[in-house]
């Protein structure tokens, strides 16, 4: 829920909220720190599959000697699970793509609020003959 409807920015403004941009910026900024934490969190969980899943078939890939049985290994399944990190990876990408949309949002924001800053007599205005 990144983004600020422009009624709650009006709200803002009529309420003469002190340093609006600064709180709008610390707003932003909070949401911006936390998806860096989730992608963070979730490219690291793909990555550690991934290296779980190559020690796996190296171990197994091993020549044995001959005395020992060979087990049958089904490769299939390896590939297979080989898609759980990359899905995971997969969505941290999206993730992460998504999370560069934030500063125009921001950007977005900081304009209309500095615009209904300068009709706000008149949204004071109309607000009183709404109610």
């Amino acid at each position: 829920m990144k983004d600020i409807s422009i009624a709650e920015i009006t709200e803002l403004v009529i309420a003469e909220v002190p340093d609006l941009e600064s709180r709008l910026e610390k707003m932003f900024d909070w949401h911006f720190n936390r998806d860096m934490v989730l992608i963070r969190w979730i490219l690291g969980t793909a990555a550690s599959f991934a290296i779980a899943l190559l020690i796996i078939f190296f171990k197994v890939s091993q020549p044995q000697s001959a005395a020992q049985v060979s087990p049958t290994f089904d490769y299939t399944i390896l590939i297979y699970l080989l898609f759980i990190p990359f899905g995971i990876g997969s969505y941290g990408f999206v993730k992460i793509n998504q999370l560069r949309s934030l500063h125009r949002q921001f950007v977005a924001s900081l304009k209309i609020a500095s615009e209904l800053k300068t009709i706000r007599n008149f949204l004071v205005r109309y607000r009183e003959t709404e109610k």
